[in-house]
């Protein structure tokens, strides 16, 4: 009985670990992805002169400019874009919507080199 309850033990232990790990691999799956998404989807902004006609974000109300459509995306997230201001030098930004708490806490860890920040939910270091 008592080796009985070893082995159902040392079982419910491995199937604790290979949940984890799966999921932790599907987070790391969907992390590139949409970062993958991301880069195409600037891409397609600055090849196509999109930067140009994208709307100056506005504090008091959501005024970016859909990006569905215009690129192949591999997630099923939605994209829009702004620009911070009229300048010709003017950063622009890329939001992702729909993305998960885990998947966008996995983005805050990440270093990309083609991107000057990350800022989930316009904030410094938090997913809601």
């Amino acid at each position: 009985m008592i080796e009985m309850l070893s082995v159902l033990a040392v079982i419910g232990v491995l199937s604790i670990l290979v949940t984890w790990g799966y999921r932790k691999a599907i987070t790391l799956y969907k992390t590139n992805n949409l970062l993958e998404d991301a880069k195409r989807a600037g891409f397609v902004i600055v090849a196509d002169e999109i930067v140009k006609r994208l709307p100056v974000i506005d504090e008091d109300e959501q005024n970016d400019m859909p990006l569905d459509g215009l690129f192949q995306k591999d997630t099923a997230y939605t994209f829009s874009a702004f620009k911070e201001s009229d300048a010709p030098d003017a950063v622009f930004g890329v939001i992702a919507g729909g993305v998960e708490p885990n998947v966008c806490a996995e983005v805050i860890k990440r270093k990309v080199d083609w991107s000057v920040e990350i800022h989930p939910n316009g904030l410094d270091n938090e997913c809601h």
